[in-house]
């Protein structure tokens, strides 16, 4: 989302400069009206957790989509009215602190060998979900404690993500779900 966006800015831009001499006060407020779409897609998203995701904190697959509206990096709305919302809400609220929903850290899975389906091959009590974590292309969101961000807590949601597109510094490394380039190798 944020590409295009990006991308749609630099191409409406482009074009407005080629049709205006000047850089008058319309292409200050087009350039102002970008940066902010870019910025509420980049600091205030909405993420999905669809079905098949994974909440590993509470050791089960998404049965139905559940929506994190993120300000200011705090899950500020759990929205979806189903029984993956209610669990969701109900542990983190129970905790009682602001930091439970800060924004923990994300990374993405890189090992091929690693299953997105080995959760339903274990007993919750023998299964700590690391291969989840790892397994390729999946996108992994977490909230709550975080040490080396000062954030103490004891909420803590780790979300294995499926599907997804990743892309540093305007590098797609996961495109929906596939790891790309030199790291499908």
């Amino acid at each position: 989302l944020y590409e295009a966006l990006r991308q749609r800015a630099v191409e409406e831009l482009e074009a407005a400069r080629e049709e205006a001499q000047d850089a008058g006060e319309g292409e200050r407020f087009q350039l102002f009206a970008h940066l902010t779409r870019l910025r509420l897609a980049c600091c205030n998203p909405r993420l999905v957790l669809d079905r098949g995701d994974v909440n590993l904190t509470l050791k089960r697959y998404m049965e139905a989509p559940v929506t994190l509206t993120i300000e200011d990096d705090y899950v500020t709305d759990i929205a979806g009215d189903n029984l993956d919302a209610d669990l969701f809400r109900a542990y983190i609220d129970a905790w009682g602190d602001r930091e439970a929903y800060a924004v923990s850290h994300v990374g993405w899975g890189m090992n091929p060998a690693a299953r997105w389906e080995s959760m339903a091959l274990y007993d919750k009590t023998d299964f700590n979900g690391t291969e989840l974590r790892a397994f390729a292309g999946n996108f992994l969101y977490s909230t709550g404690a975080n040490e080396v961000a000062g954030r103490h807590t004891l909420g803590h949601f780790d979300l294995p993500l499926r599907h997804c597109t990743v892309s540093l510094d305007g590098r797609t490394v996961v495109d929906r779900g596939v790891l790309q380039g030199d790291l499908a190798a």
